[in-house]
């Protein structure tokens, strides 16, 4: 699924994720789930901030094979954040 918004100029493909708040050694931090990457189809993490509110937008894919490795745009289940 491909879509254009303001903060996705290049055409990225989207990732709907689900955001969790996770302790780390620093304290508290969001982790930014993809259960279904939109290029591999396989669940994927990443980090979304410290801030009060995850940072959602583009991130690099973290899929295990080398020629599906893309990047894509990060949006909150349910719409834009």
């Amino acid at each position: 699924m491909v879509t254009q918004t303001a903060d996705n100029a290049r055409n990225l493909p989207v990732a709907v994720c689900r955001a969790l708040k996770v302790r780390t050694r620093e304290g508290l931090a969001w982790e930014l789930i993809v259960d279904k990457c939109p290029l591999c189809g396989l669940k994927h993490a990443h980090g979304g901030g410290v801030g009060p509110q995850p940072s959602y937008g583009e991130r690099s894919a973290h899929c295990a094979d080398r020629n599906q490795r893309g990047d894509y745009e990060l949006v909150p289940v349910g719409g834009a954040a």
